[in-house]
Parts: C-alpha cells; structure tokens; sequence
C-alpha cells in the first residue's frame, strides 16, 4: 500500500506533468485502439453467420467470344437448386439470392421507410446461418408475398412493436407484402450488406428476372452483372477442393452445356476468403497495421523519453527512497504503478472522448462504435495497454534503480544523452516515416474521389414512377428544374447489359446499355466527341470503348465521323455519334472503362434524369413534396445522383478521416515528448546557457544553439523515415492507373513539415530562457 501511495503522490505533486502524459497515451491509445479494431473487423467479415466454416459462395467465370469475365458473383438462376437436389451426400443446404439494394417502402397508412433488401428462397436462413427470432420461413418464403425483417429493423421504423401481420407495400407501389417474421440483424461486416428486408422470391417481378433459369438469354444476363448470388452449406468442409470443383461444374454441363461460343466454369469459395482474399482489404490492412504499430510505438516511447527527461529533477526523491530502504524492485514497482494509473486514467479520457464524439466519430469511419468495439474485440484493448506499458516501464526502470544513495547530497550526473537521442531518434523516424505515409495516401485517396469522371453529377436527380404518363412536361414546367432526360440508369448506378454482334451475328462483346433521350448529353454535361446526337428510332450514341472493343480505329472513318452501324442482339442500330468515356459504376480510378450504347427513345418510361437549379438542397426538397402531392406517397422515387456517388466514395473517405485523426495524433505526441526532451535539456544546461550570455551571447545565438543540436538528431531522423515510406509506398501506388499528379512532391513535403514542426516547438520552449536574466538562472548552482 505504501507503494502505491507514494506512486500516487508523485503523480499528485507532478500534476502538469502528470496530465501531459495522460493526453499523450490518451491520443494515442484512442488511435492505436480504433486502427487496430477496425483491422480486426475487416479481418471478421462473415463470422456473424453461424457455421461460417461450411459456408461457401459460388462464382461464375464466364467466357463468350474469347471474352472472358474473370470470377463474378453472379450465377445461373437455377444453379443451386441443382446442386443441393444432385449432390445430396456433399451440399446439406443452398440459396439464391438477389440484391435489391436501399429501396423504398411504405406502410398502409403512408409512411415510408428506407432499407436494405434482398430476395431470397425459403432454404435462405438455414443455408446463410442466420438465426430466426420469430416465423417459420422454410414455409412463409415459399409463398408470394411473404415478407422478413431485422430487428434493427423493427427497433428503428416499428418502434419496436411487434410487426408481424403488418403489410408493407414495395416496387413503387406495385406490390404489396405481408412481415411475416422476425431475424436477428447482422453486424455491418457481412457479405450481405446487412439487409433489413427480406422478400420471398416467388414475386411476379422476380419471376421474369430468370429465377431458376438456365438457357442462353439467362447467361448473357448474367455475365453482366444481372444474375442471382448463390451459397451452398457443406456437410463436411474437409472435402477435397478439386473433388468438390469437378462435381459442381458436372452439374453445370449436366444443365448449361458450353456450345461454340459460350462457356462457364463454377468456383466455389469459403466465404471467409471472400474478403481475406480481396487485394484492396490486404492492401488496407497492412497500411493500418503498420500505422497503429508505428503509433504504439511512438507513444510508448513519447512516454518513456518524457520519464528519462524528468531524470534530473527526481534523483533526490528516488535517493530518499533508497535511504529509507527501498530496494531496485520497490523502485521498479513504483515506476510500474505510475505509469498503469496513467494510462488508466488515459483510458478514461479516450472513452470519454469517444463517448462525447461519438455521433461525428461514426458518421466519418462509416461503422458504429458499438460494431467497432464489440465485446470479442476487447483483447484488442488489453493487448494494446499491455505493450505499451511493457515499453514505457522497461527501458526507464533500469536507469532508475541504477540512482545512488548520494543523489541527495549533489546533483545526479548521469545524464544518458545517448539513450535519450537515441529515443528521439527513433521517435522522429517514426513520426517522419508516418507522416509520409498518411501525407501520400490522404492526397491520392482525395485525388481518387475528385477525379473527372466524364460527367457532370452536381444537381442530377434520378427519378423512378410507375405513373410516367404525362411526367415529362410535368417535371419541365416546375419552376426549379432545368431540364429532364429520359434515361433507364446513370453512371453511378449502373445500366443494364446487352451483346453486340458483327454482321454474322457472332457476339463481340457484351456493353451497357441504356435508352435515353438525346438531351441527357447536355444535362450531364458529357462531351460529345465526334457524330451528332440521335433523332429518330434505331439511332444510338457510344463511347470511346465501345468504338475501341468493337475494333475501330481512331483514325478509321467510322470513329472519325462517329457513324456506323452495329447490331445489337439481332437487331441493326445505327451509330450517330461518339461521347468521351465517363466513369460508369466507379471503376475509373482502377484505369477500368466500361462501353456503353445509348438508343434513342421518346417514349415516357419509368426513369427520368433530372437536373435542377441552385439551391439544390431547397430545390430537392421541393421536388419530393411535389411528388408526393401529384402522386401520392407511394408509386416514385429520387435520389440524389452527388448523394450516390458520396455513399459510393464513403469507405475511401473514411480512410481518410482515420488518416486525417491519426496525423493530428502524430503532430501532438511528438510535440509533446519534445516539450520533455527540450525541457530537461534546457534544465540540464541552465548553468552553461547563463555563462554564455554573461559572456555576451545573444538570446538569438542561444537559441540558434539550442536548435542546431536538435537539428543534428532530427534531420537525419526524418530523412531516413521519409526514405522508407517512399519504399514502402511503391507497391501500393502498383493498384491504381491513376496517381495524383506531382505526387512524390508531398514526401519532401511531410519531412519539411515534420522538421518545421520540430523547430517551431524549440525555438518556443528556449525563447523563454534565452531571454531569462542569467543570474536567476546562477542562484540555483
């Protein structure tokens, strides 16, 4: 108990001190804490779903005219009802499902809500491993119109009222459902983008989607992203992967035999190694690793540079310690007990922090704090402490217990400049090697979401009715619009797929396609590269991949003048011009370019794009009530085509908010643990810093000398840190085709930034005692 007291009342009567160190471990074991969960939750994806082990999903490679899809998630309709009915002693259970994505849905009495849906089969729940709360969907998903929610679901739009027998109306309108039962919500870290609601398949707009289908216009469909997901449950994981490859691809000849020009190939894929495979996730994985270690490391010996700095001021203490008969190990242990009551009372802080941030803190990494920290996670917490206490005890200890008894009578001189520029050493590396890091990465991922995409997404609106009778000259009338465009998509969610032939009716390729109107050009500011705009039926516009996939050379007539003519599926359309590539689905910042056809159409459809005038956020708002007041609250649907593209965008703009907080968190430590090391470096040369200006230094010269001994340490520090980023950073910049611009400017850039900071942080703490009368300084000695 004595220990601890005194440990306490060195803390007690050192209290500036004392709460420097604790805002240094609480920033960063605050950013330690959170790289390391978020690694940990990446590296968790699909253990939310019991018997995760077992479960596999399939992926088809499709190939069609020596074109080749690589593995996609999109599979044959039917594919695995087959396996499950063929492969009884293999397959215990198998789903398909289909991604509805955020739609909207209303209530009877006109309430509309927002949620993640899916259709799926009635062997959904035993297949994924995804428990039941209540209903019986072996039974309830076989029937038309059978419906299934979360429990997030039911707490956030049911206010936690038993929902089941409630109707729910779906397809703008079209359709209505019964909630016939209840499932446990998923963490955000699945596969199945943790779906709110749950449609039975047996649905009259599923069924024309190919459900259960196998012929030749199902696989050109799916081939594009339009078909069904598929995951089959083993009855044994041990299986041999080659056995178990053989017989499900026997199945698929058996129903989907390859002919002259098409063929596929099933794969099936422990869902576990679905994201632990994904490049991107490896990639982000180790940057974070190596930040958060980095980081740890920085703090530990922040810490530990700011003890042995205190060196000089508390011999005398320790020397007491030792005549009232305190041995190394009692030393040790009050040492030991500072600093975990430090880092506790850190860890307070953090959580404090993290309590009040909450709300921006999860609106900014995009997952909740709840998901974050989740209960399995917390020997991530303990872990992280334990090291960090581990560094910041062992290396000062020693130093420590090594204080003789004779302290108390003259000063100590065992100053360890060499430990303690050695510490400093590695601290500014580190701090210099991360600074780069997050520097390069931050300005690339920014340069990632602000790169021209071909289009123009500012005020668009995407628009859906089931009523489009008479909506075009409706919308076109409202004071705030600009113009509308018919279109069946947009380049931020995609278009639908069609194959384009040669003469012979041979398929080329597979391209996007879409119907629009022929101002949507001008209304997303696309550019119009060669041609004229379609005007009649049969007349379509294309992109520079397009012409490229379809053989044409820039120089050849036909991309000259932007007219030719193409079949697509069976039928001649007849090329008017040619737009500039733009980026479709995201895929630009990969050097990916997609083709795409758009048909002329004057028909009303279902889709509209819309562009309206500034305010936007006003104007929109003005737009939905209009709609709801001219159609009710069922039937259409806008979005916001920016919104999209910033939810698209959201996970690399979370990066960068992680990026951002931990370059803030590098900047403070590091000043920080200076704050100590100049500090006992000013105290320790109190006496020869007044000599010299007795004999007529300058308080300029003072500090010149001051800062030119720090210099020596901390540019070579900072250049060889600087160095291993760059090293370190070249396989990484091997994912993108695109780079930012001048990019290997920002690493002089973080060094200059890293010493300048280191400077300014000097040059404030020696001023004071560079303008000091040295005869106070003189008193003490």
């Amino acid at each position: 108990m004595k220990l601890i007291y005194y440990s306490l009342t060195t803390l007690w009567h050192n209290k500036a001190t004392t709460a420097i160190k604790v805002v240094s471990f609480a920033l960063g074991l605050g950013i330690c804490i959170i790289l390391f969960t978020r690694i940990a939750y990446d590296l968790s994806y699909d253990t939310c779903l019991n018997g995760y082990e077992n479960l596999y999903q399939l992926k088809t490679d499709y190939k069609t005219a020596g074109n080749e899809s690589g593995q996609i998630a999109e599979c044959y309709g039917g594919l695995a009802g087959a396996l499950l009915e063929e492969l009884p002693d293999i397959v215990e259970s198998a789903t398909t499902v289909r991604d509805l994505g955020e739609d909207s849905f209303s209530t009877l009495d006109g309430e509309r809500i927002y949620g993640q849906s899916l259709a799926v089969d009635s062997m959904f729940f035993a297949t994924m491993g995804i428990e039941v709360l209540s209903g019986n969907p072996s039974l309830d998903m076989q029937q038309p119109g059978a419906i299934y929610v979360s429990s997030q679901f039911v707490n956030d739009f049911m206010h936690g009222e038993n929902p089941v027998g409630r109707k729910l109306s779906f397809f703008d309108g079209e359709q209505e459902g019964t909630i016939k039962g209840i499932f446990k919500s998923l963490p955000s870290n699945n596969s199945l983008n943790s779906p709110d609601i749950l449609f039975t398949l047996p649905q009259t707009r599923l069924g024309i989607w190919g459900y259960d289908r196998w012929d030749n216009q199902n696989r050109r469909m799916e081939i594009e992203n339009n078909g069904w997901h598929s995951y089959i449950r083993l009855k044994d994981n041990d299986i041999d992967p080659k056995l178990l490859h053989r017989l499900i691809n026997q199945v698929l000849v058996n129903h989907a035999p390859p002919t002259d020009d098409s063929s596929a190939e099933i794969f099936a894929i422990p869902i576990r190694k679905i994201t632990l495979d994904d490049p991107n996730v490896r990639r982000l994985v180790f940057v974070m690793g190596a930040i958060a270690l980095a980081i740890m490391l920085i703090t530990a010996l922040n810490y530990v540079l700011m003890s042995i700095s205190s060196l000089s001021k508390r011999t005398k203490g320790i020397g007491v310690h030792k005549c009232c008969g305190a041995g190394d190990a009692a030393i040790g242990s009050m040492f030991f007990i500072e600093t975990f009551v430090t880092i506790i009372i850190a860890l307070l802080l953090m959580w404090a922090i993290l309590f009040i941030a909450s709300e921006p803190l999860e609106s900014k990494i995009g997952i909740t704090l709840n998901d974050l920290f989740s209960a399995g996670r917390a020997w991530i917490i303990v872990a992280v402490v334990a090291v960090i206490t581990a560094i910041g005890v062992m290396i000062p200890v020693p130093i420590f217990t090594r204080i003789p008894v004779t302290s108390i009578f003259r000063r100590f001189s065992r100053n360890n400049p060499g430990w303690k520029r050695a510490l400093l050493f590695v601290e500014i590396a580190a701090v210099a090697l991360i600074f780069a890091w997050l520097c390069v990465t931050t300005v690339q991922y920014i340069h990632i979401c602000n790169i021209d995409k071909g289009y123009n997404p500012d005020r668009l609106v995407m628009m859906q009715t089931n009523q489009p009778e008479g909506m075009m000259s409706h919308l076109n009338n409202l004071p705030y619009v600009e113009g509308t465009a018919i279109s069946f998509g947009s380049p931020i969610a995609q278009y639908p797929s069609r194959t384009v032939m040669d003469d012979s009716r041979n398929p080329i390729f597979s391209s996007r396609y879409d119907m629009c109107s022929p101002n949507i050009v001008e209304l997303a500011e696309m550019q119009l590269k060669s041609g004229s705009l379609p005007q009649r039926d049969g007349e379509a516009l294309v992109n520079e991949e397009f012409v490229r996939q379809y053989g044409l050379r820039d120089d050849s007539p036909e991309a000259m003048s932007g007219r030719f003519t193409v079949f697509l599926q069976n039928s001649p359309v007849n090329v008017t011009g040619i737009v500039k590539d733009f980026d479709i689905g995201g895929n630009r910042i990969h050097g990916i370019s997609e083709p795409i056809i758009m048909t002329y159409t004057n028909e009303s459809p279902a889709w509209f794009l819309i562009k309206l005038k500034e305010p936007f956020r006003k104007n929109f708002n003005a737009l939905n009530k209009n709609l709801a007041e001219s159609l009710g609250n069922d039937g259409w649907f806008t979005s916001s085509v920016k919104e999209l593209e910033d939810a698209k965008n959201a996970p690399v703009r979370n990066i960068i908010t992680i990026y951002c907080i931990a370059l803030a968190v590098c900047i403070i430590i590091t000043v920080i643990g200076l704050v100590g090391f100049i500090g006992d470096d000013i105290y320790r040369r109190s006496k020869e810093i007044a000599v010299r200006k007795i004999n007529g230094a300058s308080s300029r010269q003072i500090i010149e000398l001051l800062c030119r001994d720090l210099m020596m340490t901390a540019v070579p520090a900072t250049l060889i840190g600087t160095v291993v980023a760059w090293l370190s950073l070249r396989e990484w910049f091997m994912q993108y085709t695109i780079v930012a611009p001048h990019i290997g400017v920002w690493y002089p850039v973080s060094a200059v930034t890293v010493l300048l900071a280191v400077t300014v942080t000097a040059t404030l703490l020696t001023r004071r005692v560079a303008l000091e009368n040295p005869v106070v300084s003189l008193k003490s000695e």
